[in-house]
């Protein structure tokens, strides 16, 4: 089975600065033992996701994040982004707010749910935070059928 993805951009006034919200269900056939295991790959993960001459992280933190369950995991990702794709600026800074859990009703799912914005750097906006933070907490498990 393929993962299920959607994507929201918000329009904002500059090409330096973006705003997307997303979701992602994947099928995994991996399984963990205990939710510091769940932690440790989605750590493993993400941090994959940002290894090139492209990011250089400068924070990442992440933590179990019960809301939603024993296996959701809460990823905080700051980074100077050096190549963004059809900009012209020498560094932006990108955030990546995320929350991924395991299915609670259908343990063989990922899903992952989260919110990125890329600005010039002291350009950021906080109101686009409170945003993220409300698309996070609209998540709602549902059957996987």
């Amino acid at each position: 089975m393929e993962p299920w993805d959607i994507v929201f951009f918000k329009r904002l006034e500059s090409k330096l600065h973006t705003f997307t919200a997303n979701a992602v269900a994947t099928p995994y056939i991996i399984k963990f033992e205990k939710p510091e295991d769940f932690l440790e790959y989605v750590k493993s993960i993400k941090k994959r996701d940002t290894v090139s001459d492209r990011f250089k992280v400068l924070e990442q933190e992440a933590h179990i994040d019960p809301t939603f369950g024993r296996y959701c995991v809460r990823l905080f990702l700051k980074s100077e982004d050096h190549a963004a794709p059809n900009v012209d600026a020498p560094i932006l800074i990108l955030e990546i707010h995320d929350l991924t859990c395991v299915h609670p009703d259908t343990p063989d799912w990922v899903i992952s749910v989260g919110y990125s914005e890329r600005y010039e750097p002291g350009r950021g906006n906080a109101e686009l935070n409170q945003v993220g933070e409300q698309f996070l907490k609209s998540l709602q498990f549902m059957p996987i059928e």
